[in-house]
């Protein structure tokens, strides 16, 4: 265990509850796969974040896990055609596998494929992620550093 994870996992109620684990060789759909059907193998349901969209709190966390009480699969898309979570009950590599990631159809696929598998799904609303410079604007107002002219240096 490393000193970061010592400290994370020290007397934080939800940290206790967290597990590492090595994500694997392979493109993120790869990478994706081997923790859902990991989790899943376990009898446990998972969410799969990003760590990109500042928007995904906790409040929008807790709906997709209450939703996937109902549904198969729960999913908040990217306004960009990606997603910034997945959900799943259920495992099946054709989820991840042959996936264009980081393109406008990311999102679009995914559905397809739920369809197909004829899983049940829940799409909350969308958030933006931040993927390129343009994306900053969506940034939180308090994360925002204020521009300082070259007077003020």
């Amino acid at each position: 265990m490393t000193p970061h994870q010592k400290n994370l996992n020290g007397d934080n109620k939800v940290a206790s509850k967290v597990y590492w684990s090595c994500q694997g060789e392979g493109d993120l759909g790869d990478r994706l796969s081997r923790a859902a059907q990991r989790t899943i193998q376990s009898d446990e349901s998972i969410l799969l974040i990003g760590t990109d969209c500042p928007a995904l709190n906790a409040k929008k966390i807790k709906e997709a896990a209450q939703a996937l009480s109902h549904s198969d699969a729960v999913l908040i898309p990217a306004t960009d055609g990606g997603y910034v979570l997945l959900g799943v009950n259920k495992f099946h590599e054709v989820l991840f596998n042959n996936i264009a990631w980081r393109t406008a159809t990311v999102f679009d696929k995914t559905m397809v494929r739920i369809q197909q598998l004829e899983w049940t799904a829940t799409v909350l609303p969308a958030c933006h992620d931040i993927d390129e410079p343009s994306d900053l604007a969506y940034l939180p107002k308090a994360w925002r550093v204020r521009e300082i002219s070259r007077e003020q240096v």
